[in-house]
């Protein structure tokens, strides 16, 4: 009924389970004419979330204070969403092409159903999303490109299941995460805002010229379980907010060149800058410093601001020859400075390289490739912080065979 008094972290024993069973159901409408396309659609999901939670032994003896068996939990929670959402594209010129949309998603989803304890509560989302983008060619051979546009992620992976548009202006705004889960774990029902702009350039040399810039951002708020002591006695299943704000802005810029009928050289830099924010608003300073004199040094502070930044280069040369024969090589540098609370951690400045052979047949309707990826065995380490894809930490060897129908 007060302010907290103390406040230490315990490990316990854990015996978890969770089932998730989901109904999904769309339909969309598509009309289109020499000017417009209307876009207009209406999902409806519905299941639910059965979880069983049970703890015991914590990590020390407060024997006065802790039971053996600290949660015996099972709940099912129900879970609904439904999302009506409606696209324009309008192109009066031949060069010029005008997108807006609006999306209206109302997701009901377990309170916490990750972090232990666990609640048996729903809570109830309301999200009005706008989208808007830009494809202008003011030259046969220019491309601009804008977007921006707010979208929400899912409870779990009745996300990936929509037949609403991706991309708005070819900038991605479906995401299960944006904020890595190697950092901060999973999250139900985060929210994104997209903001991207791309210029692509033809030359009559066969030059290809593009930059691109981003900025992603995500918040969620969430509770994460705890056991709370109280006038009542205890310890209760209960929980603790915590606010989670990552934003990542990142240029990339490319440039390829068309050498005779068969090659192709390429660059591509990008540098990308990521931040998270992680807050425990419930939980001050001062509760964690009374805390360590009971518990011991608890190595938990609030809040921390966590950052990186990453610069990676690929340089290419590829080879296609009429018969259906190719090979690719890359060179591919890595390096990452951390900053912030995430200081402490080395970073990395690395070079991999891959190569590839193989054949195109079938019409191109079938490819055979092998490989080695990481061919120096280049092993690394680097702070998930930045978005980055993971590539192997020792020599691999790999063959491919891909049909397309």
């Amino acid at each position: 009924g007060g302010p907290d008094v103390f406040f230490f972290p315990i490990s316990t024993a854990q015996s978890y389970r969770s089932a998730l069973e989901i109904y999904s159901a769309e339909a969309q409408q598509i009309w289109q004419t020499h000017r417009f396309t209307t876009i207009v659609g209406a999902r409806w999901q519905t299941g639910n979330f059965d979880t069983k939670n049970n703890q015991n032994n914590a990590s020390f003896d407060l024997s006065d204070f802790l039971p053996d068996q600290l949660a015996q939990q099972d709940f099912s929670v129900k879970f609904n969403r439904e999302n009506v959402y409606a696209y324009e594209q309008w192109q009066p010129f031949d060069t010029l092409r005008l997108i807006g949309g609006v999306s209206y998603d109302r997701l009901v989803m377990p309170e916490n159903f990750r972090y232990a304890p666990v609640t048996g509560n729903a809570e109830t989302h309301y999200h009005l999303l706008p989208k808007a983008g830009i494809i202008w060619n003011p030259r046969p051979d220019t491309t601009l490109r804008a977007g921006y546009s707010q979208s929400v992620g899912g409870a779990s992976f009745d996300q990936s299941f929509q037949l609403e548009p991706s991309q708005v202006a070819g900038f991605n705004q479906a995401f299960r995460s944006l904020i890595p889960e190697s950092v901060a774990g999973a999250n139900a029902g985060a929210a994104f805002t997209i903001y991207g702009i791309s210029l692509e350039q033809k030359l009559p040399t066969k030059t290809y010229l593009a930059l691109e810039g981003d900025l992603l951002k995500s918040t969620v708020s969430r509770l994460d379980g705890a056991f709370e002591f109280n006038d009542q006695g205890g310890p209760f299943p209960s929980s603790t907010p915590e606010n989670l704000d990552f934003t990542e802005w990142s240029v990339t810029g490319s440039a390829h060149q068309l050498v005779g009928r068969d090659w192709t050289l390429g660059v591509v830099y990008r540098l990308s800058h990521a931040e998270l924010r992680d807050d425990f608003p419930g939980v001050s300073q001062s509760v964690i410093d009374t805390g360590t004199a009971i518990a011991g040094p608890n190595n938990f502070s609030t809040p921390n601001d966590y950052r990186g930044l990453m610069h990676s280069l690929d340089l290419s040369a590829v080879w296609q020859h009429p018969t259906g024969l190719f090979g690719r090589l890359d060179a591919v540098w890595t390096h990452q400075d951390n900053r912030g609370d995430a200081a402490a951690l080395p970073g990395d400045d690395f070079w991999q390289v891959n190569l590839q052979v193989g054949k195109r047949f079938f019409h191109r309707h079938a490819e055979l490739s092998a490989g080695i990826l990481n061919l120096t065995g280049q092993d690394y380490q680097l702070n998930p912080l930045n978005l980055y894809s993971e590539t192997p930490r020792d020599r691999t060897f790999y063959t491919e065979l891909k049909f397309q129908f």
